[in-house]
């Protein structure tokens, strides 16, 4: 997606800048415009927070890939071996280093005139401790130019794609089942899986009489 959808306001500073050189406003949307991101998590373990913040209508699922498996459907999207690609951790700042951060990519953008590419990526990866929790590992890819679509679409081969599927754990046990019955078919060799983080511990206590 256009990082522009992502909520957080301290997210993609760099872009949704305002630049003037000499007295002159500056156009940087050739490059706001082609820039997207994909978000990931390196939790191997499910967290309550992620369930709650990623999946309100409490039907989301967790998918596992590779770092592979995401870059594969772009090189073959491209028809070339070169895409203008990144993938890497998201860093975390408290609110005031996060502010100096901001200040000095913005800065060293204006002394490169936007030409320097991997600081627009590093302001793209750098977020505040608020949501350490998640993480989070991004890719961010360079679309082409003069387009208004907040969207990058592009096939993916499941099979090869998805490796592991967990469904919320607050999804309808039924229609857990529908939904696996109906992937197993699609991908035979992915491990689909119901989460138990809300399930109840069973527990039997035994009275013996004296």
């Amino acid at each position: 997606v256009h990082p522009s959808m992502w909520d957080d306001p301290y997210e993609n500073f760099l872009l949704k800048s305002k630049f003037k050189w000499n007295g002159f406003n500056i156009d940087v949307s050739n490059l706001r415009d082609r820039v997207f991101g994909q978000c990931w998590t390196l939790n191997s373990q499910e967290t309550d927070a992620l369930w709650r913040i990623y999946s309100p209508e409490k039907d989301g699922v967790r998918l596992k890939s590779s770092i592979k498996q995401v870059f594969a459907p772009l090189v073959a999207q491209n028809n070339d071996w070169y895409i203008s690609a990144y993938f890497g951790k998201v860093r975390y700042f408290n609110q005031e280093r996060m502010k100096k951060v901001m200040q000095n990519y913005v800065l060293k953008s204006l002394n490169f005139g936007l030409t320097n590419g991997i600081d627009i990526i590093y302001s793209l990866m750098s977020k505040r401790e608020a949501f350490k929790h998640e993480k989070e590992v991004r890719l961010v890819y360079r679309g082409t130019p003069n387009r208004s679509d907040k969207l990058h679409e592009y096939s993916i081969n499941p099979q090869k794609f998805i490796h592991e599927l967990l469904f919320d754990p607050r999804i309808d046990e039924q229609d857990y089942q529908n939904y696996k019955e109906q992937l197993q078919i699609l991908i035979p060799k992915c491990l689909i899986s119901h989460s138990d983080l809300y399930k109840g511990p069973d527990f039997t206590v035994i009275i013996k009489d004296e």
